[in-house]
């Protein structure tokens, strides 16, 4: 019986660090400025070792420039963001509703248990 509460604390953890990371890292992508990957070394193995690009060249750019709404420089750098962009959500958020679920019946059977 306690190792299943301890599993069960620890996976509500792990839901409330995972949820607190998603809702956190667009706030700080948002903050950093539209050209803040821009510059430094390419770690594409298709660019280092072929020289050429691949299909998911300038993703990340294009990404930042969705967040800031820059959506033809988002188109400059990758066209496929405006395909792969909502996939990332909706995967995002099919993997986060378990998440969401576990934290709500948490909360509330902390609420039902609190005494008035």
């Amino acid at each position: 019986m306690e190792v299943t509460e301890t599993n069960s604390k620890r996976k509500l953890v792990f839901s409330v660090l995972k949820l607190g990371v998603v809702l956190i890292a667009p706030l700080v992508l948002i903050i950093l400025p539209v050209t803040f990957f821009d510059n430094g070394q390419s770690i594409c193995l298709s660019k280092l070792l072929l020289g050429m690009d691949c299909y998911a060249c300038g993703l990340t750019r294009a990404g930042m420039r969705v967040i800031h709404l820059d959506f033809a420089g988002a188109y400059e750098y990758n066209p496929l963001i405006f395909i792969v962009g909502p996939l990332i959500v909706v995967y995002i958020i099919r993997e986060l509703i378990p998440d969401f679920v576990r934290v709500s019946i948490y909360l509330k059977q902390r609420k039902t248990d609190k005494p008035y």
